[in-house]
């Protein structure tokens, strides 16, 4: 165990930020301002952002989801040895039928039980992993910067008959993704606290569709902050952007990494209409509390929760 902790505590650290692009991690030194003077002696070093404490993650992740495209058929190929700082397109055609993953729409993946028990570890192994503090304020930000969660919704995997344990494990990723906590502080956050960040994201939307895209977007800016908070609602706004707007409105809200700054050049990946539209309504959709997730529950059992 202590063996254990010693290696998770090196690859979940803080060389695991040479993976974020530059904005993403300046918005984290703004968050963790203690870290700045460490992170100027680490990036210092010549050599650290090749190490394995700085790409090993981003490395395992990157099999992870070339495993979750091709299913059984095709084994990742050189994954271990590719630069995974984040999420990469795959070979697509020119003609963008591929789906938000980068396998095409149409393709029947298999997915045997090695395959699929792989998936199932590796979501259990990062539940573990920001399931911790120690190492969730260093993990969560470079999942939230490759949309973790959103790639395994849209995979086929997640969709599949034998996707089903997947799909709970997923679940438990989101749960800890959202965990009301302070990752700086360790202290945990009131309702009011996550209403106020939810609306502050909210308002940001609002203000970047009033300045780009008044003309598509002014009845999004109009609406009152509680009134396009739910994905029925956003999908209604957004659904009126071409692909092109949908990309730049990503970008300004600085959802999309720095290597996708714009559409013409930007890998097929992060110009699918599918997942720009998932990242956007993850980002800004109402999300239900703990407390309020608890008081929902029956109180006995039903044929729904033991099933």
């Amino acid at each position: 165990m202590t063996f254990s902790f010693f290696v998770l505590s090196r690859v979940a650290s803080l060389p695991l930020w040479f993976a974020l692009s530059d904005s993403a991690r300046e918005h984290q030194f703004r968050v963790f301002d203690n870290l700045r003077p460490v992170w100027k002696s680490l990036s210092s070093i010549d050599t650290a952002a090749n190490s394995l404490d700085a790409t090993l993650l981003p490395r395992l992740t990157q099999d992870f989801f070339q495993t979750l495209d091709h299913g059984s058929g095709t084994a990742p190929a050189n994954g271990a040895s590719a630069a995974a700082a984040g999420p990469t397109a795959m070979d697509v055609d020119g003609d963008h039928t591929a789906s938000a993953n980068g396998v095409p729409a149409s393709s029947d993946h298999a997915y045997d039980r090695p395959t699929t028990l792989f998936t199932e570890r590796y979501l259990e192994f990062i539940t573990d992993l920001i399931a911790q503090l120690s190492t969730r304020r260093f993990v969560r930000p470079y999942l939230e910067h490759i949309h973790f969660v959103v790639r395994c919704q849209l995979s086929p995997l997640y969709t599949a008959a034998s996707g089903k344990l997947f799909r709970q494990m997923l679940d438990q990723v989101k749960f800890y993704m959202g965990f009301e906590i302070d990752d700086k502080t360790g202290q945990p956050l009131t309702d009011s606290d996550m209403i106020d960040a939810h609306y502050l994201k909210l308002t940001r939307l609002q203000k970047v569709a009033y300045k780009y895209f008044r003309d598509e977007l002014m009845p999004l800016v109009l609406a009152p902050v509680s009134g396009i908070d739910t994905r029925t609602s956003l999908v209604g706004h957004l659904d009126s952007l071409s692909n092109d707007k949908l990309f730049d409105l990503a970008h300004r809200l600085r959802l999309l990494p720095d290597e996708a700054s714009d559409v013409a050049s930007a890998p097929a990946f992060y110009r699918d209409r599918k997942f720009l539209l998932e990242v956007l309504l993850t980002a800004h959709e109402r999300r239900l509390s703990q407390k309020h997730a608890i008081n929902k529950l029956p109180l006995y059992p039903s044929e729904v929760s033991t099933s």
